[in-house]
């Protein structure tokens, strides 16, 4: 395809820009138009495509381009393999001092960071480099090296590093990591959300460079970090917050407290947000808080601490006493039949509806519960909700200190009592419990959480009300569907027909339906992954990659996932599938053992080099080792194929003319 997915308007925009270019009699009246109105268009189409579509066409045009690159980001996460190549040779170096925002990935285009440096750009010579973002980036040897050459892009103001799984156990590899971030001497706002440490927390890391040989620098320009997936105890972030980030105001951790005397080693005043996920005892708590004077803001997540309004009152106004904005979640867990449960409930619930929470702060709380033989659940949050994630039960009860019987004269006055109850912020559902999942909860779903973006659950459902044309998810992106039996496959498909932005489909089947499989359809959905539950047990045989190439799925999509018996199958699946720039396979006779070094371990690597052209670049995933991942050479694939078809046409003639002379010889 030649451009990216994103709309039909976004389509028909760039469609209708490519026929301008080729007839050259209507480009001197496309120029007629105004540079607000190219800016607007350009807005909604990638810049990797316009610069296919405008560069060198004319001065006008390369100076509006350079404009617009200085002002959107470069997105390289789902580039071709060709359209990177012809970057790398064409744009580029016209492009690099005007690029302001760069996002690079490995996830969609593996290796993608190791070729842009062995192309010749570098991280440091994006001199004019504000935003940097690295996507999907799991290995510390190619992490570290790139943070590195960041250390001289005086420029460079924000870092977000996104779904970065990192299996480290040494710590020296992860304190190299914070030393590079931290002397990124511009860096004002750190996301790294993304680092996900799978042996290591933070604590680790803060308390090995004591010594004097590891010792982690100080940033004095970090102003926002955001390390949600990098716990921390009190002695770690008291480093965190003294030695390596004296001046931070904004702050996004989780802390795990063991002791009620845990405190920080001394009062933090420069702290004026902070979002914490925090599990401990409310005394460790109350001492965080005792340290963070000026808050401002707080945004806290708990589990198993059961703190009332009451207490949550004494603690802010003694405590933080500048709070204006509170956002709670706190899980707890309750003991006891129906009944006590449900006292329980309402005697927490009724803490919070006192003149402090209603009508001075307007802070409303809302409680979740599903009734349990042995213990009950609950969730207690403020309204409106602003965490991404929500626990969701189907037998749920409710109870909540905003209604519009309460609030009914206040609705009157401003009518904002439905922005109390919002769910806006909800962006990811995932429920996997097949006895909460009836049918009447997808309404809801549809409903209360209309932001949903990445949706999991379980199919099919009991009670079909996906056939209501009321339900439409216009924002979901991404879809995993664990598959019990080929009847939800009807399903899923009405769910694929209102979501017309959904780009992502993973399907987790208990068995095998090929034919159910092959006849789904989607106009959005440019990503598939098959899988089965049990491993190796439902694997696509030759025949049956065959046919789910001949699918509509399979046509359009550019990124494909698949468990195959059979290696000659990659190579039908790489040839027939006309779209398809990614292919993730596993494959039943790769004799790769990722605990075994031995001599054969990249021989499915070699002989699938053997079968495609050097342009494509063959990998094992970084993750998934047992993934062998293949970035086609779309331009390459199609200029063989063409070929193919002109010899196999024209090969009797000189296959004759071969035997004549044969004959004439021996003659």
């Amino acid at each position: 395809m030649i451009f990216e997915y994103r709309t039909e308007r976004q389509r028909e925009i760039l469609c209708l820009f490519f026929f301008f270019k080729k007839q050259k009699y209507l480009l001197m009246r496309l120029e007629i138009l105004p540079n607000e109105l190219f800016f607007h268009f350009f807005s909604f189409i990638d810049v990797v495509h316009l610069f296919r579509a405008f560069f060198g066409l004319n001065n006008r045009f390369n100076y509006l381009l350079f404009n617009h690159l200085q002002t959107h980001q470069l997105n390289l996460r789902r580039i071709s393999k060709h359209d990177f190549d012809l970057m790398c040779k064409q744009y580029f170096p016209a492009m690099i001092y005007s690029i302001r925002s760069l996002y690079l990935s490995n996830e969609e285009t593996p290796q993608l960071c190791d070729l842009l440096s062995s192309r010749g750009y570098d991280l440091n010579r994006f001199i004019h480099l504000q935003s940097l973002s690295l996507h999907h980036i799991s290995s510390l040897q190619i992490l570290i090296p790139m943070i590195s050459l960041c250390r001289t892009l005086r420029q460079l103001t924000h870092l977000f590093i996104i779904d970065c799984s990192i299996d480290q156990k040494q710590k020296q590899p992860i304190v190299d990591l914070f030393n590079n971030i931290w002397s990124i001497s511009s860096l004002i706002h750190c996301d790294l959300n993304g680092i996900t440490l799978n042996h290591i927390s933070f604590s680790h890391v803060s308390i090995f460079p004591r010594s004097s040989s590891s010792f982690v620098v100080t940033s004095t320009s970090i102003r926002n970090l955001l390390i949600e997936n990098i716990s921390c105890d009190f002695d770690s972030l008291s480093y965190l917050l003294t030695s390596s980030t004296p001046h931070l105001q904004q702050l996004s951790t989780t802390v795990y407290s063991h002791s009620k005397s845990d405190t920080l080693t001394c009062t933090i005043p420069s702290i004026t947000s902070l979002r914490l996920f925090f599990r401990g005892c409310i005394e460790s708590m109350t001492n965080l808080f005792k340290h963070l004077p000026n808050l401002r803001q707080l945004t806290i997540e708990t589990v198993d601490l059961y703190v009332d309004g009451h207490q949550w009152k004494e603690i802010l106004l003694e405590h933080v006493r500048h709070l204006k904005i509170f956002h709670l979640k706190m899980q707890i867990e309750i003991s006891g039949d129906d009944v006590e449960v449900k006292e329980h409930v309402d005697t927490l619930v009724d803490s919070f509806r006192t003149k402090y929470w209603i009508d001075e702060h307007r802070w409303f709380v809302r409680c979740d519960w599903e009734s349990s033989e042995i213990t009950t659940y609950a969730y207690l949050y403020t309204l409106p909700f602003v965490f991404k994630n929500i626990h969701y039960f189907n037998e749920y009860q409710t109870e909540s200190t905003c209604s519009k019987k309460d609030h009914k004269e206040e609705e009157e006055e401003d009518n904002d009592v439905d922005n109390y109850r919002s769910y806006e912020c909800v962006e990811m559902f995932t429920n996997n419990h097949r006895k909460t999942l009836h049918l009447h909860s997808f309404s809801i779903i549809c409903n209360r959480y209309r932001h949903i973006r990445v949706l999991d659950v379980i199919f099919p459902f009991e009670v079909d009300v996906l056939n209501s044309s009321n339900l439409t998810f216009d924002n979901l992106l991404s879809l995993t569907v664990r598959m019990q039996i080929s009847s939800g496959y009807s399903q899923l498909q009405r769910l694929c027909d209102r979501s017309l932005r959904l780009y992502s489909l993973r399907i987790i089947f208990w068995q095998k339906c090929l034919p159910k499989l092959c006849v789904l359809k989607s106009q959005s959905i440019r990503r598939i992954e098959i899988n089965g539950m049990f491993n190796w047990n439902d694997v696509f045989s030759r025949e049956e990659c065959l046919t789910f190439c001949t699918s509509s799925l399979a046509q359009q999509c550019e990124v494909v996932t698949v468990e195959i018996e059979d290696r000659k199958s990659i190579i039908d699946l790489v040839e027939r599938m006309e779209n398809v720039r990614l292919l993730n396979v596993r494959c039943s006779d790769d004799r790769w053992n990722e605990r075994k070094m031995i001599s054969t371990e990249n021989e499915l690597i070699r002989w699938i080099e053997n079968q495609f052209p050097s342009t494509y670049v063959i990998v094992r995933d970084v993750e998934r080792s047992s993934y062998i991942q293949i970035w086609i050479d779309q331009q390459e694939r199609r200029a063989k194929y063409k070929n193919g078809i002109a010899t196999k046409s024209g090969q009797k003639m000189p296959q004759l003319i071969t035997s004549i002379q044969k004959l004439l010889r021996k003659k």
